[in-house]
């Protein structure tokens, strides 16, 4: 349970990690073009960390998949990217319903910067990442890998 603990302790930093850095490149890098860095960094390091809850399921998603289908676990994961990727470029695009939109986790994340935020979504998104976790952890701790 402490090893599975541990990588998924690694998978959420490493996605805060990624979504701060990327937050802080795009506002410095805007704010140094427009004249103003300091308050465009921290608006962008908060639109980057609002997509956590977001990215934070899909890492239940592979979780949940690790624990429970271990030899699908990288088609399922990658799909669960992919998916999400695909339907939040290309779904509005298309035209998809909004029920096969929200299938992705960041539909439901604020459009930030521009957008409001409300803290509903990202506590449910936070809650439904805790639990997919829980649950792969609670399937890994099943299976005999010891």
């Amino acid at each position: 349970m402490r090893w599975g603990l541990s990588h998924l302790v690694v998978a959420f930093a490493g996605t805060a990690a990624l979504l701060a850095v990327a937050g802080l490149a795009t506002g410095l890098g805007y704010g140094l073009a427009a004249g103003g860095a300091g308050s465009e960094t921290v608006r962008m390091l908060g639109a980057g960390l609002a997509q956590l809850p977001a990215a934070a399921v899909i890492v239940g998603v592979a979780a949940l998949a690790y624990g429970a289908v271990p030899d699908g676990c990288v088609a399922v994961a990658w799909t669960a990217v992919g998916l999400a990727v695909l339907l939040s470029l290309f779904g509005p695009a298309i035209q998809l319903s909004q029920w096969v939109l929200d299938v992705s986790p960041f539909t439901h994340a604020p459009r930030l910067p521009g957008g409001t935020v409300t803290a509903a979504p990202l506590l449910w998104l936070s809650a439904a990442a805790v639990a997919l976790s829980a649950a792969g952890l609670a399937a890994l701790h099943r299976r005999d890998i010891g």
